[in-house]
């Protein structure tokens, strides 16, 4: 796994300039509302859809060009980017800059790729093609590059391609996570979990250890889950389950709006190590939860961030009381600017003898606080 070192933003949406952000095993974004801990996330979202020749569809759907610039762009004339990877082999870097073209689209006018190896003393450092309304990074190939820029390039794009962004916030009705997903869309967990139920299929299938861990573990949060019922019908599985009656099978429609998320949040935190992705991104876990439940997931969390780099952004004091002040990124405005800084535990260890670490975030001594 190649974790992220460091992030650095500059124009985009609330992010005036953030210079540098170090990310850690876990990541734990707290604020007021407003304060930019989604525009963080939604910069990883922009990524996602880089990668895989998106990002035009994703402008488009999330307001155009303008509302992506800091102040829209009589303020703001790009977005720079840059991502930098802590590897076995050393340091991989990505670059870029967006700006507005016509039609309120954003396109590439700068994009470069770095890889220093370590004890080396020079570095591999390629300009892609500018201006392209997508990254020209998954269509790089050789030539021009030789076979060490082309390996480099590879590298970075699966680094970038296994950060995902997760959110399962929409349980209504009409949601995917409550409709028939077909059996064989299962090969990752999709980013609003609409094919859980297909997932939870190939685990009971193929690798019934973990799937009896998420089926313990919902025992835990849930009251009254039994176990799942998974019977493709027309080559669609939908995700049924039993309770404490063996004879009656509940539809997804009988789900509560928070047993829905947790079932989704267990499937991501629990599948098998080789499905994971190198960085798990979610707005809200513990929207719906009840405190204990809130607990049980922050213990999973934790148990995975040996294997896989966690960013969060939350609400909820009663969930950050379950993590150390070191995972811990406070976000505030300051005038029309977000602004990010990691806490320390050598600045708290006094409030923390007698206070956890969410009451100290209540009483404002760390700010993130409206």
């Amino acid at each position: 796994m190649d974790r992220i070192k460091h992030i650095r933003i500059e124009g985009f949406k609330s992010i005036k300039n953030l210079e540098p952000l170090m990310l850690g095993a876990i990541n734990l974004l707290i604020g007021p509302n407003g304060s930019g801990k989604s525009n963080l996330i939604s910069f990883f979202q922009l990524l996602n859809y880089v990668m895989s020749e998106g990002m035009q569809t994703y402008v488009a759907t999330h307001g155009y060009a303008n509302s992506f610039l800091y102040l829209g762009s009589k303020i703001t004339p790009r977005i720079c980017g840059e991502v930098e990877f802590a590897t076995e082999g050393g340091t991989n870097r990505y670059c870029f800059t967006l700006v507005p073209a016509a039609n309120d689209i954003l396109i590439f006018s700068e994009e470069s790729i770095f890889f220093q190896a370590e004890g080396h003393p020079w570095p591999i450092e390629n300009t892609l093609d500018p201006g392209g309304k997508e990254s020209a990074l998954p269509k790089t190939t050789s030539p021009p590059f030789n076979a060490n820029e082309l390996r480099t390039a590879r590298a970075i794009l699966s680094q970038l391609s296994r950060k995902r962004v997760y959110q399962f916030h929409d349980t209504t009705l009409e949601s995917r996570l409550r409709k028939a997903t077909h059996e064989d869309d299962n090969r990752y967990l999709r980013s609003d979990g609409g094919n859980l139920s297909s997932i939870l299929f190939r685990l009971k299938q193929n690798k019934s250890d973990y799937y009896r861990r998420i089926i313990l573990q919902l025992r835990r949060m849930i009251p009254g889950f039994r176990d799942f019922v998974l019977e493709p019908e027309n080559h669609h599985v939908l995700l049924r389950w039993r309770g404490r009656d063996p004879e009656y099978v509940f539809g997804p429609h009988q789900l509560s709006d928070g047993s829905l998320r947790l079932m989704a949040l267990a499937t991501l935190f629990l599948q098998p190590p080789e499905d994971l992705p190198d960085m798990i991104i979610v707005d809200e876990p513990e929207l719906g939860l009840h405190p204990e439940a809130e607990a049980l997931l922050a213990g999973l969390i934790r148990s995975i961030s040996s294997q896989c780099q966690v960013l969060l952004a939350t609400q909820s004091a009663s969930f950050v009381d379950n993590f150390e002040p070191e995972d811990v990124i406070v976000c505030e405005m300051e005038d029309t600017a977000s602004k990010f800084q990691r806490l320390t535990q050598t600045e708290l260890e006094a409030w923390l003898e007698d206070y956890t670490l969410g009451e100290v975030w209540r009483k404002n001594v760390i700010g993130g606080q409206p």
